[in-house]
C-alpha cells in the first residue's frame, strides 16, 4: 500500500529519499488524498508534515515522465499545512522555504 511505500521512502535517507516506488495506477487525487491524511495527523505525528512532503517530491519526479501527476497549488498547500500544524520551529522553516520556492517560481506553482 502507499502508506508502507511512503514509510519505505521516508526510512531510506533522512533528508533525501530515494524513490523507489513508480507511478502505475496513480492519480493527483490518490497523491493529495494521502498527503491531506498526513496534515490532518500532524499534531499526533511528529513526522507526518516531512511524509507529506515526500509524497510532493515524488509527485515532482514523477510528473517529469507524466505531467498528470505534476503538483498544483493544492497540493502545495496541503503539504504547507501539514508543516504547519506540526507546531514546530523546524517545520515552519521548511514551510517558508517551500512558499518561497513558489514566490520565486522555482517550481512552476504559485500561491
Amino acid at each position: 500500500d502507499i502508506r508502507t511505500n511512503t514509510t519505505a521512502l521516508f526510512s531510506s535517507s533522512s533528508k533525501s529519499p530515494a524513490i523507489k516506488f513508480r507511478s502505475d495506477g496513480l492519480t493527483k487525487r490518490l497523491f493529495t488524498t494521502v498527503m491531506k491524511s498526513w496534515a490532518n495527523c500532524a499534531r499526533a505525528y511528529h513526522r507526518s508534515g516531512e511524509m507529506a512532503h515526500v509524497l510532493l517530491e515524488h509527485m515532482r519526479e514523477v510528473s517529469k515522465y507524466d505531467n498528470s501527476l505534476k503538483p498544483d497549488t493544492v497540493c502545495y498547500g496541503i503539504v504547507l499545512d501539514a508543516h504547519a500544524k506540526q507546531c514546530n520551529f523546524e517545520a515552519a522553516q521548511t514551510a517558508e522555504s517551500l512558499l518561497n520556492d513558489m514566490l520565486n517560481c522555482n517550481i512552476g506553482v504559485q500561491p
